[in-house]
């Protein structure tokens, strides 16, 4: 028999790091996507047992969107770090897809393209929260790539035919195609060939 000094102690372990759960649970989603992951495979996988779980993080729809969000900050901070290094507004949106397509193409086959782009849309109709949270993250990455673009380069978008915003909209378009076509299996060099044939509508910009 168990005595009571023997028994695990409750709440999450001592050597819990949340950054390195957080990362577990966004390869978990990203091979089985949402309805594929049940709460003990997230639960063990990140640690934790189930009661530690649902206080750490409430739910599977709420730690999904935190891995989503996560996922995001990090996608963005590689972003900025890419536009800001740039010496003109053509390096700075192929610095853009380049980034975007070593995240899509590195991991393995079944965790390939984008935890937005291709996990979340599977999800998103048949729950409503994650629908709306993907609807945000979209335009939120539209709205922050034309700033940053605008700010980065503001002479060139005075008086121009494109705006930033339609620019950053073509963008995200693309990485969208990018993304759909990682996860079906293309190559880091079969999305390279897509991503020239985008930069050739762009020369002018170089």
């Amino acid at each position: 028999m168990v005595s009571k000094d023997e028994k695990r102690p409750r709440g999450r372990p001592k050597q819990f790091d949340e950054k390195i759960a957080i990362q577990k649970a966004t390869d978990l989603f990203r091979r089985a996507g949402y309805d594929g992951v049940r709460i003990d495979q997230l639960a063990k996988e990140m640690g934790l047992n189930k009661p530690s779980f649902y206080r750490a993080f409430g739910d599977k729809a709420k730690l999904f969107e935190r891995v989503a969000q996560t996922y995001m900050e990090d996608v963005w901070a590689e972003w900025q770090k890419g536009i800001e290094g740039a010496s003109s507004l053509y390096e700075a949106i192929e610095r853009t897809l380049d980034i975007s397509i070593t995240r899509f193409a590195a991991a393995a086959p079944s965790r390939s393209g984008c935890l937005v782009l291709t996990t979340m849309p599977a999800a998103a109709g048949e729950h409503d929260q994650i629908q709306k949270s993907l609807h945000q993250f979209l335009n939120a990455a539209q709205v922050q790539i034309a700033e940053k673009l605008t700010a980065q380069f503001p002479a060139h978008f005075e008086g121009a035919d494109l705006s930033a915003d339609e620019l950053a909209s073509l963008v995200n378009s693309t990485l969208h195609s990018l993304a759909i076509q990682a996860r079906g299996g293309a190559s880091l060099g079969e999305l390279q060939k897509v991503k020239n044939i985008f930069l050739k509508s762009l020369k002018p910009l170089a």
